[in-house]
């Protein structure tokens, strides 16, 4: 039953998935993966890394690794912007009185995506820069680009076929290299974030055949729409509620509802909720002015909880060249 759901979902993937981006549980602890806007944003180098079991159990389902790197970029902003300088001890998550917009300043990113399903693999590189304006004392505006390749490669060595020289597929290892760029938007304060962003707006077509005119496949433009807010309900314990919307050009709108109870900057605590997909828990701790890690578990609510034990997603990022030792972030989260 396992090898049979499997096969299924590696025809899938060829066919139809396997233009489109990895999904992630823990969008918030890391947005420059769907949004260029945010490069930049915060006041240290902030490295991000991970790695993402999906279906866990299931032969050949995704698996996704990245890395990612987001360096802010004018003195003023990094060395000189005293409205960066907030005591953690005192204010959990940046509740301040005293908070005051970030000056306007550029930032540079790089981020790398390989992403594996079934016979079926993506390794997208990506450069970003993205400009943050300083509108006026507590808000912020941010546009963003991104630009890379991504290589996708089918291993024809892993799938069986029922009719031998099957004219779809070429057999043996294809892979073919593709631009692809993304466009962002992000606006944000103290307490609340917005943006908007679309990936792989250059349209592609992808064939596995050499021949060129069979089984002849496409890529769509992925959207996203987030939004999040800072509640603080007292000294300790602050609430980030947020959404990811995902509208695209081949199915249904499919979102995602988060919750974090944030305690102090020392640690929290959520759950989610995919559309149709699974509802998740996940938990993090910030490790002083240096490093964060997070982890989080899906349960799968679809049909395919019958043959997966869930998802397994791990993030770690680590804040560099932090001059004001922060604690967590204070514009993303």
């Amino acid at each position: 039953m396992r090898k049979a759901i499997s096969l299924l979902f590696i025809i899938a993937a060829v066919k139809v998935s396997a233009q489109q981006l990895p999904q992630y549980t823990q969008y918030t602890f890391n947005e420059l993966l769907i949004n260029p806007a945010v490069t930049g944003i915060e006041s240290y180098w902030d490295v991000k890394s991970g790695y993402r079991k999906q279906w866990a159990g299931l032969e050949g389902s995704p698996t996704t690794a990245f890395l990612t790197l987001s360096i802010p970029l004018n003195r003023d902003f990094t060395l000189n912007d005293y409205s960066q300088i907030i005591r953690n001890t005192d204010n959990p998550m940046g509740n301040s009185d005293g908070y005051s917009a970030p000056s306007s300043h550029g930032g540079i990113g790089l981020s790398l995506v390989s992403d594996k399903a079934g016979a079926f693999k993506q390794t997208h590189i990506n450069a970003s820069y993205a400009y943050h304006i300083r509108l006026n004392d507590g808000f912020n505006l941010s546009l963003g680009a991104s630009f890379g390749l991504n290589n996708i490669s089918l291993d024809a060595n892993q799938l069986i076929f029922l009719t031998p020289n099957d004219p779809v597929v070429s057999q043996g290892s294809n892979s073919q290299l593709k631009p692809e760029a993304g466009l962002g938007i992000w606006a944000y304060g103290q307490s609340f974030f917005f943006g908007a962003s679309a990936q792989q707006i250059i349209p592609q077509t992808i064939n596995f055949n050499s021949s060129g005119g069979t089984g002849q496949g496409k890529n769509y433009a992925q959207y996203f729409v987030t939004a999040g807010l800072k509640l603080y309900t007292g000294d300790d314990v602050t609430l980030l509620p947020s959404l990811v919307f995902k509208p695209n050009d081949i199915g249904p709108l499919n979102f995602d509802l988060n919750i974090k109870a944030a305690f102090r900057d020392n640690f929290w605590i959520g759950g989610a909720y995919r559309k149709n997909d699974a509802i998740s828990g996940s938990f993090g701790l910030n490790l002083g002015a240096f490093m964060s890690i997070g982890y989080a578990y899906d349960y799968t609510t679809s049909n395919l909880n019958n043959v997966s034990s869930g998802t397994h997603e791990i993030m770690i990022g680590l804040f560099l060249n932090n001059n004001y030792n922060v604690t967590s972030p204070r514009h993303t989260w």
